[in-house]
């Protein structure tokens, strides 16, 4: 391989390379754009009605953000509740403009719509077999006033995005569920959530500052715009005569409203908002605060205002065993009256489920009984009343026998875990439940004096109906009386389960109101689950009051019907989904969703909660061989959307609180392709004559080869310039079956001879071919040497002799193989590669650097590494270079990517350790997870890259330069964001000298 100097060829500081800037029409790099949205071909068979729609919409809204195909339709029908309803279409909505054309066609046509953003909820609320409306990555506005007292958000914000954003302040939200790494704004405003810590004074209800509203007519209303407001009094005096009439009435009628006051001082999300009406005197301001937890029948939720609420930087936590869950009852009864902040309830079915977890008690593991904990937090805003508070806490918990020590931690590490553990709780129950069984979230609320009863009272129901107390879990917040109760159920959907769900459910839900007069539904929102039982909790008065909001509101019942409201008793056991086997590595998975919000295919094909509920549904009709021609439509159309657009990068399973790795499946899924591509005859084992493993043998010649080509490239690019070359390049892709080029890809880098001998401290140093291949100078970014120049500059300067393995030109860790299905060539290969570097490290005398961060990754899960030290640039930096040579940190403005393996190898506090001494002014771009390069779909799938980095030109905003630690992602991240990427060796190289002697 040979390097040339290239002209300067880039673009303007900040701007992204992209279609946009080609002047000449260009093919769209979405290979599936035609087939996918192509009314005619793809399109299941729709109802008249629907059909209409699709087509008034299709004129307001692109085709290619309207599905109808077999697959994204079922794909969509999945969210985090036990049913599934599939919509006829799914239309992915971008501004408020497109959700008033929706809700205008919808009128027209008399189509049903419903809205969703993250597809969290548990009830059933976010689900439709009309039309979907979907939210996606349009609706992240934010907005903090000066004192950070109000925010502004945009449904599609994600909550735990929200606090990020209100920290520096010392503020956060009020609701804190635990899905907030996950769930969006829209859902929690409409949901009214609360969560662990908020109860009710925190809660969306009572935090609302003010709402932007899509009514279903396509009005819009903005609560806090004087202007808006007075328009709306004039354009709909009728509506809100109609609300002001009915809070009079209420008020009026003194048992009722008294009942309702008495109900909200429980956290109570059963029907609408009730307390809306006895609260406020303004109709506009009724409006808004019924519109809180509505679940989206009653209206749209364009903008959300909140007041914050003051984060108090002094913290503790303690968590404490008891020797049953009557005693935690009655000891949180007891903390009720005290400076807690949070009171979390865990029997020991939850217990030892996370037994295991990093900071639980070792003595937990060893609980065999009705043993059950809490975790108390409390809260100050002073250090020294935070100490009198622990003492007081303490006094009050060892009133009561426990099992462990009672002592309150200000550790945010240990703290950390034990809140993580309680946030990822309802998952990780579900993770052990029997593979095959649709997981039940229920969700009661009883005042805290009968919390323990409460709990007795679930157990002997469930014990009536077959389940035993070790399957059954009851966690939740105690200190409201709020208690979540988990169980399982094999193939739920069958008539016999489905009734015996229904005669559990009524024996539960009259126990909590007539023996406990609790809430059916303390913050997951009344949805299909609980709606035949709103009358029960509420009695007939106010179920009439409840449906004459939703007629002043909806009065042709269009925006998610059957949603809090429905007319069939037995709702709640109906379209109930179940869990059919598909593969181990993600049979465990209850489809929560909290792994979408990471997933570089968000925007583009299918989530791995998607792919999850695809493959059931693939593997469900080949076993009962029902519906042939669904199948094969479900099982063509995943190969685009399901596998070739993952990027298995694993990101998700970082996120997953149990770990499951839907990369992993996707991996198993492309092994099974390419063994069944084999002619007959040939074993599982791949042979020497297979196209893999005679790729696998010929690596050197394919990469010297492709080398050539990369050169050759480069000099057209050098003449033509980008537009003409990039031009040419996107047509030939057009016509035949060619990677994508992109301006900002490297030539090949300079291949370096052994040097001699000198006696100093070796380091073997294993160039990925990704780097070799494109590791040399660019158009993009002139003043780049190559990075095998830059590496072996570095290690000198540090006092360090440079040694390559031998054949290294042929060589390969094997990710390239295993990403594509061939696990035993890549065995092969990542073992020749183990190998030839134990050789050169003298058996592993000596450390091994590989600049590429997914390739490190790869070696340390190879099956035998033979005890070799391989790292990873950053980590290789702190431990071997940063204190042996002089650092002089650069001032510039740069920004991090933090690759998805570095991440999986929980290298994120390296980098910014690295980066700290190297460059301080740094940044790490919001909502960048995975680039979507992923080794070669870069490449083959460049709308991947695209959408996984589109908030990178943001986030970029006043930088340089770019670091980060894999050479192909840096290819996408310079081409999206505007400014060159180099590996972290660079900014060694530049930053760093040799200490004088």
């Amino acid at each position: 391989f040979f390097s040339v100097s290239l002209p300067d060829m880039a673009p303007p500081q900040g701007k992204t390379w992209d279609i946009e800037d080609i002047n000449v029409k260009v093919p769209k790099d979405f290979k599936g754009a035609v087939e996918t949205t192509s009314f005619f071909r793809k399109h299941k068979p729709l109802t008249p009605a629907h059909k209409k729609f699709y087509r008034r919409i299709t004129r307001y809204i692109p085709s290619d953000r309207v599905y109808a195909d077999e697959l994204r339709t079922f794909a969509f029908s999945v969210d985090a509740s036990v049913y599934r309803l599939t919509p006829q279409l799914v239309v992915r909505v971008e501004n408020t403009q497109e959700v008033i054309e929706c809700m205008r066609e919808a009128r027209e046509c008399n189509v049903p719509i419903t809205f969703r953003a993250a597809g969290t909820s548990l009830s059933g609320q976010a689900q439709s077999d009309s039309i979907l409306i979907l939210l996606r990555h349009s609706w992240k506005k934010t907005e903090i006033n000066e004192d950070a007292s109000v925010a502004t958000f945009g449904p599609g914000v994600i909550a735990g995005h929200a606090n990020r954003f209100l920290a520096p302040y010392g503020k956060k939200i009020g609701p804190d569920p635990s899905s907030i790494s996950s769930c969006m704004m829209g859902g929690v405003a409409s949901n009214n959530s609360s969560g662990m810590c908020c109860g009710t004074k925190q809660n969306t209800y009572n935090t609302l500052h003010s709402l932007r509203i899509v009514f279903c007519d396509g009005t819009v209303l903005d609560t806090a715009d004087e202007a808006s407001k007075a328009a709306f009094r004039q354009s709909h005096p009728t509506f809100l005569e109609g609300v002001s009439q009915l809070a009079k009435e209420v008020k009026g009628n003194t048992k009722l409203a008294d009942r309702i006051r008495q109900k909200y001082a429980l956290k109570n999300t059963t029907g609408y908002a009730l307390n809306s009406l006895v609260d406020y005197e303004d109709p506009i301001d009724i409006v808004a605060h019924l519109m809180i937890g509505s679940e989206g029948t009653l209206g749209f939720l364009d903008e959300i205002r909140i007041y914050t609420c003051v984060d108090h930087p002094n913290k503790a936590s303690v968590l404490v065993l008891f020797p049953d869950l009557y005693t935690a009852g009655l000891c949180t009864a007891a903390l009720k009256k005290e400076p807690v902040y949070a009171v979390e309830i865990m029997d020991n079915v939850c217990v030892q489920s996370v037994a295991d977890e990093p900071g639980m008690p070792a003595i937990a593991k060893t609980l065999q009984g009705d043993e059950s904990a809490l975790l108390v937090e409390t809260r100050s805003g002073n250090p020294e009343d935070l100490k009198r508070q622990i003492v007081r806490l303490e006094e009050v918990i060892k009133e009561f026998e426990t099992i462990n020590d009672v002592e309150f931690s200000q550790d945010p590490v240990l703290c950390g875990q034990w809140w993580d553990i309680r946030k990822g709780l309802i998952p990780s129950v579900a993770a052990v439940r029997q593979s095959g069984s649709s997981v039940i979230i229920e969700d009661f609320v009883a005042p805290t004096a009968k919390l323990a009863d409460m709990c007795a009272d679930m157990r002997r129901i469930f014990l009536k109906y077959g389940w035993p107390a070790n399957e059954v879990y009851i966690l939740g917040h105690a200190l409201e009386g709020n208690i979540h109760i988990i169980f399982a159920q094999p193939n739920l959907g069958s008539p016999e389960n489905a009734k015996k769900f229904d005669d559990l459910m009524v024996d539960l839900c009259d126990s909590i109101v007539n023996k406990f007069d609790g809430s059916l539904k303390g913050e997951h929102g009344t949805g299909r689950n609980m709606a035949p039982f709103v009358e029960l909790e509420w009695g007939k008065e106010a179920l009439e009051v409840m449906k004459r909001i939703k007629n002043l509101f909806d009065p042709r019942g269009l925006l998610n019907p059957g949603v809090i409201l429905n007319d069939s008793p037995k709702c709640h056991a109906e379209n109930l989904k179940g869990c059919p086997l598909t593969s181990e590595i993600v049979d465990k998975c209850m489809e929560c969703g909290f792994c979408e919000s990471v997933c570089a295919s968000l925007d583009v094909s299918l989530t791995p909660r998607q792919r999850i509920t695809v493959q059931r549904e693939i593997s469900r009709l080949r076993e009962t061989g029902e519906n042939p021609k669904q199948l094969k439509t479900l099982e063509t159309e995943f190969a685009y959307f399901g596998e070739e657009t993952c990027a298995a990068c694993s990101w998700c399973a970082t996120v997953c609180p149990v770990k499951i790795n839907t990369g992993k499946l996707t991996k198993n899924l492309r092994r099974q392709k390419a063994e069944l591509a084999k002619p007959k005859g040939f074993s599982i084992a791949p042979k020497k004559s297979s196209i893999a493993m005679l790729a696998a043998k010929r690596f050197g010649a394919l990469a010297f080869g492709a080398g050539h080509v990369l050169t050759a490239v480069s000099w057209v690019h050098y003449f033509l310039g980008h537009r003409l070359t990039y031009f040419l390049a996107s047509t030939a892709r057009k016509f035949l079956p060619l990677p994508a080029w992109l301006p900002t890809t490297p030539a090949p880098a300079r291949s370096l001879r052994q040097k001699a001998s000198t006696g100093k401290p070796k380091v073997v140093v294993f160039h990925p071919c990704g780097s070799r291949l494109m590791g040399g100078k660019s158009n993009f970014d002139k003043t780049r040497d190559d990075l095998t120049v830059v590496t072996e500059r570095v290690l000198e300067k540090a006092g360090y002799e440079v040694v390559y393995p031998k054949g290294l030109d042929g060589m390969c860790c094997g990710l390239a193989f295993h990403s594509k299905g061939f696990f035993e060539t890549n065995d092969w290969k990542t073992q020749q590669a183990i190998d030839g570097m134990y050789d050169a490290s003298e058996g592993g005398k000596w450390p091994v650097l590989c600049d590429g961060s997914s390739c490190s990754h790869h070696f340390r899960e190879a099956k035998n590494l033979r005890g070799l030290q391989v790292y990873e640039p950053y980590e290789f930096a702190k431990k071997y270079i940063l204190d042996n040579v002089t650092i002089k940190p650069t001032t510039e403005k740069v920004s991090v990517h933090v690759t998805c393996s570095a991440h999986e190898m929980k290298l994120t506090g390296t980098v910014k350790e690295v980066m700290k001494r190297l460059a301080p002014n740094n940044v790490f771009p919001e909502h960048v997870y995975c680039c979507g390069w992923a080794g070669d779909r870069g490449f083959n799938y460049p709308e991947l890259n695209k959408a996984s980095l589109k908030y990178l030109k943001k986030g970029v905003d006043g930088c340089t330069k770019g670091y980060s630690n894999n050479q192909t992602c840096e290819v996408g991240l310079s081409f999206h964001s505007g400014i060159p990427y180099r590996s972290v060796l660079h900014l060694i190289d530049e930053t760093c000298s040799a200490k004088e002697a």
